[in-house]
């Protein structure tokens, strides 16, 4: 049996677990906590810890982690931190191990927002009017220059602004309050046009520019009533030509290697389809395209090990099953639970309303599995001893 090396304990974790062992690998997690929660999972042969933020000493065990276990075919990181680690020293050259991941440039472009959209733009993708500003009066500037409503972010994916990955700012009463100065934590912000209208996404992978794997969903709701968090419910819909063409524009443009999420907002008021990120990484909610029946994670280890695969020419060789709902219950209760005071009556109900329904009538959940509970027991008693020690 071939083994995969997955380094990170994010959300997605545990579904690229779960979709590697399904696929016939085992699978090493490697993670920075005493234990994981992927590393609980049923289809996770043993846990690997690593214990220092230096990143030569991080490789270097990793070197001989594999070294220890030549059973390792490939190495796989999860987050974008990890990913830009590996590229900084080769791992254990001689026996090849190949590192599920894009490559420097793709990742450099991925991770800062200004650039990607920078290169959306040149690539001719549609990209809502923006501006960049290092100063409370450029920012102020370039808020008056688009009008409200606009949305802020920093360009990095890691930096959150307002204690959101991106903030709405809806009228000048709003902008005033939040920002009567530069806010000093940030060198630069991305200011761009808010776009009402509906969140469509791309899981894929490519390899050198052409798509071999293609998913399409729809982000139904988030852990946010403005629709600025992270996501907790998907559905999957038909591939349609207009995201497609955005996203295969962009991956031949980029000359796009490896896993990757593409995410739009299609204008209520036009139909357009405006580009809003590209990440070097699949979704936190990679496990909704693979329940809808496309192993991701799988094509991906694939691709790495130089594995045969067709390219997809047109929107039409995407194959998924849809429309099929799944659901991030454990997310969507964390949001509630960190909201719910500053929530009036009528929002919480709604709240608890939309909850009670996505978890009764979605196809599928992203953690919680008859086969394999003990992740989803891990993950509530944690929320568990984090309420009792915070009360």
């Amino acid at each position: 049996m071939q083994f995969v090396l997955t380094i990170d304990d994010y959300p997605q974790t545990l579904a690229t677990v779960r979709a590697l062992g399904e696929s016939g690998y085992g699978v090493y997690v490697g993670r920075r906590a005493n234990r994981s929660v992927a590393e609980t999972s049923r289809y996770a042969s043993g846990g690997f810890h690593l214990v220092s933020d230096d990143n030569v000493v991080i490789v270097d065990r990793l070197n001989a982690f594999l070294c220890d276990h030549p059973e390792i075919c490939c190495v796989m990181p999860i987050g974008e931190r990890s990913i830009a680690r590996l590229q900084t020293k080769s791992l254990d050259i001689e026996r090849g191990v190949p590192i599920v991941a894009v490559k420097g440039n793709t990742l450099e472009t991925c991770v800062d927002k200004i650039r990607t959209n920078e290169t959306a733009a040149v690539a001719g993708l549609r990209v809502p009017p923006s501006g960049v500003a290092r100063t409370h009066a450029e920012l102020t500037a370039i808020v008056t220059s688009i009008g409200y409503p606009v949305v802020l972010k920093s360009p990095s994916n890691e930096a959150l602004i307002c204690g959101n990955k991106a903030f709405v700012v809806d009228n000048e009463i709003v902008f005033n309050d939040h920002f009567p100065e530069w806010p000093i934590e940030h060198s630069e912000l991305l200011v761009q046009m808010f776009v009402t209208g509906e969140v469509v996404g791309s899981d894929f992978v490519a390899v050198d520019g052409d798509l071999i794997a293609y998913y399409q969903g729809n982000l139904r709701r988030t852990d946010r009533l403005d629709g600025t968090g992270f996501g907790v419910e998907f559905s999957s819909v038909a591939p349609e030509p207009k995201l497609f063409s955005v996203v295969s524009t962009l991956v031949k443009f980029m000359h796009y290697s490896g896993p990757g999420l593409v995410q739009c907002v299609r204008c209520d008021r036009t139909d357009d389809l405006y580009f809003l990120e590209v990440n070097p990484r699949f979704s936190a909610g990679i496990a909704e395209p693979v329940n809808a029946g496309v192993n991701l994670p799988s094509v991906a280890v694939g691709a790495a090990l130089g594995l045969a695969s067709a390219k997809i020419r047109s929107h039409e060789g995407a194959q998924y099953r849809y429309p099929f709902v799944s659901y991030w219950f454990e997310r969507d209760l964390l949001g509630w639970l960190d909201q719910r005071r500053y929530l009036s009556a009528h929002d919480n109900l709604r709240w608890l309303n939309q909850m009670i329904k996505a978890f009764a009538s979605c196809d599928s959940h992203i953690n919680w599995r008859w086969r394999d509970p003990l992740p989803s027991l891990f993950t509530y008693a944690r929320i568990a001893r984090n309420l009792i020690r915070r009360n």
